[in-house]
């Protein structure tokens, strides 16, 4: 998945410290000062960095002061001062952005001052920036056979793990960030507008801002379905061999409402379904698993997800057989029932596993 945009590289953290340094100098030069407007009229982004180092800036005013170029403690208004002269405050920062791929003023190139002791606490303070922002701390969780389990996120969201699944959350001011390593989940997402909810499956992305749906990720697909509101989804693949590996390539994103489901392949092909069974993609969260015209090999390859004993087709051809059933998780008698009623086929249980094969 490409990284948002909007993200705060360490880069852009490490320059608005710099250039908060610089503006903060009683005699700082009008090429300097032109120079500054240039960079902040960049991106929004270069806004948002410096008058994070400013907020930062304020909660370090402990710091000792003969570590700072300025020895009087600055209070956070006194920081953004500068950046008020310089850039109108009526210019949004989207407006900002739009001047600058328009053309702009030239950008001036210069060298800032070297400030050794002082550089050092503000590329600690935007290292601390980036901590919070880029490298967010995450959290691990995962189901074993036959569990589920409910998570509640600091910020509302609700995760319904299935059976053998696992997540990593990782929470940040700009973006909700889940990965779905394996398995299946439910997602209901509380809504907050600044911080997208965005669950990724392999190479795919699901966004959403205030919604429910349900993910699978499959060997050799991951499944969305969207019970309440609305979703993007996303494929980012390996589009073509380059020197070293591979470029990537992201497909145009399907917007999906209730009742809508997308099978993406490995591939990053996407087969959109309008009038998916809602109820059957989410039965699991009742022990239940709902089967359409499946063949028996798609059926025995869910089940083995709940049991600790796998079923084995020894005859590749009995998994061709179709299926219209409903089957309890907790119950593979049901299922072995089910496949005994079938023409010459046998079922043979031991230890480790259940064996189905045709009669001889």
């Amino acid at each position: 998945m490409s990284r948002d945009p909007n993200t705060m590289a360490p880069q852009i953290s490490q320059a608005a410290a710099e250039w908060f340094l610089s503006m903060r100098e009683p005699q700082t030069s009008p090429e300097v000062r032109a120079a500054f407007g240039d960079w902040l009229r960049t991106s929004p982004v270069h806004v948002r960095a410096y008058l994070d180092v400013a907020r930062l800036w304020e909660e370090v005013e402990q710091v000792d002061a003969s570590l700072l170029v300025a020895a009087d403690a600055a209070s956070l208004s006194a920081n953004v001062l500068p950046l008020c002269k310089v850039v109108d405050s009526n210019l949004s920062a989207s407006a900002m952005l739009g001047a600058a791929q328009s053309g702009g003023r030239r950008q001036r190139r210069f060298r800032l001052r070297p400030y050794p002791m002082a550089m050092t606490a503000l590329l600690l303070m935007a290292l601390l920036l980036v901590g919070r922002q880029w490298w967010s701390p995450s959290s691990t969780y995962a189901t074993e056979v036959g569990e589920q389990r409910v998570l509640t996120l600091e910020d509302g969201s609700i995760i319904r793990l299935n059976s053998r699944s696992q997540v990593l959350v990782r929470m940040s001011p700009e973006q909700r960030s889940i990965e779905l390593v394996h398995g299946q989940a439910l997602f209901e997402v509380a809504k907050d507008p600044r911080r997208p909810f965005v669950v990724t499956s392999g190479e795919v992305a699901t966004r959403a801002v205030g919604t429910q749906f349900d993910v699978y990720r499959k060997p050799a697909s991951t499944v969305v379905t969207v019970v309440e509101g609305q979703v993007e989804v996303l494929a980012t693949v390996a589009d073509r061999a380059v020197s070293g590996g591979h470029t990537r390539a992201a497909s145009i994103p399907v917007s999906l409402k209730a009742g809508e489901q997308v099978t993406v392949s490995r591939a990053g092909a996407i087969a959109r379904h309008r009038d998916a069974n809602v109820n059957a993609a989410t039965r699991w969260l009742r022990q239940e698993l709902v089967f359409e015209d499946q063949p028996l090999s798609a059926v025995v390859e869910e089940f083995n997800r709940y049991q600790r004993v796998p079923i084995i087709l020894v005859d590749p051809s009995l998994g061709e057989v179709r299926v219209n059933a409903v089957f309890n998780t907790t119950a593979p008698e049901h299922l072995l029932r089910f496949i005994r009623q079938m023409d010459r086929v046998v079922v043979q249980r031991d230890s480790d596993q259940i064996r189905i094969e045709r009669a001889h």
